[in-house]
């Protein structure tokens, strides 16, 4: 696939044909509850705030699983409601999920963020599996396990950003994992807070 010319900048536009008066967009995600690990992604926001647009307030988290508008009765494809939700809970549940750990690759680019890499982990694909068991996934097909570290703040030119995270010296740190969430957010503020709605503590 050819490389876009530029990245694509944040923009605090609204998107009607996308959101259709839908408000709460859900997510599964694995917090980032180890200090050291969201240290090093303040630092590494920090490194590269020339990039990055402001007012960042999301939590430092893995994104699982994408479930798309969270609604009282589906009507788009893009729709999930309780009964899905509780599914997906249970099928979860019924993994008796023990704690496991992910560790930090080198810094990476989509269209529209920086992240800093995660390596891949089977339990992050079982976990997945169990959750796409119930309800398709409102995401790209390759799943990139990562950590937002920011949304760019103007169209830099693509090749320069790689080369700008390139030259970033980074670490790998492990992370443990001990929680899964199914969380929410205001689908007019994509760079807003996650509301929890629901978590998994594992064993």
């Amino acid at each position: 696939m050819t490389a876009p010319i530029t990245v694509l900048p944040f923009t605090t536009a609204d998107y009607p044909e996308w959101h259709k008066g839908r408000q709460r967009y859900g997510v599964w995600y694995i917090p980032i509850d180890d200090a050291v690990v969201a240290e090093y992604c303040c630092q590494l926001r920090g490194e590269l705030h020339e990039l990055l647009a402001d007012d960042y307030r999301r939590q430092w988290h893995i994104t699982l699983f994408v479930n798309g508008f969270y609604v009282d009765d589906c009507q788009y494809d893009d729709d999930f409601d309780n009964d899905i939700l509780s599914k997906q809970i249970n099928a979860l549940e019924q993994l008796s999920l023990s704690n496991f750990h992910l560790t930090t690759q080198a810094l990476g680019s989509f269209i529209n963020c920086v992240y800093l890499g995660i390596a891949p982990h089977l339990e992050l694909v079982r976990i997945r599996q169990h959750l796409s068991s119930q309800h398709q996934e409102i995401a790209p097909l390759a799943y990139t396990p990562h950590i937002t570290l920011g949304l760019y703040r103007q169209a830099f030119d693509y090749d320069g950003v790689i080369n700008r995270l390139m030259s970033v010296t980074t670490r790998s740190l492990c992370l443990p994992v001990n929680r899964l969430i199914f969380a929410t957010f205001d689908a007019n503020d994509l760079q807003g807070k996650l509301y929890n709605q629901h978590e998994i503590t594992l064993k």
